[in-house]
């Protein structure tokens, strides 16, 4: 049995320890892969770009969209100024007639 184990732990030593030639599929097979890596990473840089723009024109959107709620808060408002304004103003005058 021990004589099983000491030819079992040479062979896996020895099948280990063999170099393995790197040949031009291999070389070749690297120039491809660091050709699809370039073409991939202008991918992610071209969607980064696009990005970029959409969240700008969102941004753009956004401010639109706050200067118009703020006119519209503005117009609301002063209306509303004007009306209590108006309101007052009628019952002042509408008490100095009834006092005459």
């Amino acid at each position: 049995m021990k004589k099983f184990f000491l030819a079992v732990l040479l062979l896996t030593a020895f099948s280990f320890s063999r170099e393995v030639p790197f040949t031009q599929e291999d070389r070749d097979r690297l120039i491809r892969l660091e050709e699809g890596q370039k073409a991939l990473q202008k991918q992610v840089d071209d969607l980064k770009f696009i990005m970029q723009k959409q969240n700008e024109n969102l941004q753009k959107q956004i401010d639109n969209l706050q200067t118009f709620m703020l006119w519209g808060f503005g117009i609301l408002f002063s209306g509303m100024g004007i009306l209590i304004g108006l309101v007052m103003w009628d019952r002042r005058t509408a008490i100095t007639s009834a006092k005459i």
